[in-house]
């Protein structure tokens, strides 16, 4: 059962450690440990988010042995993330861990 509503839909876009993840993914796929290394945070939080974005079809995962890999949605999260990165990343957001490369 699909567990996003519009609300929850956009407040991952709202959420700066759901919105660094989606913008990591966007440029390769990864597993929780490399997310959790990159982003600087721990497993717990970063897993509990990609709940999160999973439930609402931003990301999706796949299992390859013991670890699940997770790549964003390109079909509906990616126009998104590119307005964003566009418009408001290019102006040096100081909140955002990761920047337009």
């Amino acid at each position: 059962m699909n567990k996003c509503t519009c609300d929850s839909f956009f407040t991952n876009f709202a959420n700066s450690t759901r919105l660094n993840i989606m913008i990591l993914l966007k440029h390769k796929s990864c597993d929780v440990s490399e997310i959790c290394k990159v982003l600087e945070l721990e497993q717990s939080l970063i897993s509990h988010n990609l709940k999160l974005l999973l439930d609402c079809n931003l990301v999706e995962a796949k299992r390859e042995g013991k670890n699940k890999i997770y790549s964003l949605n390109k079909k509906i999260a990616l126009p998104i993330i590119d307005i964003y990165e566009k418009n408001i990343l290019k102006n040096h957001c100081s909140i955002c861990k990761l920047k337009k490369k």
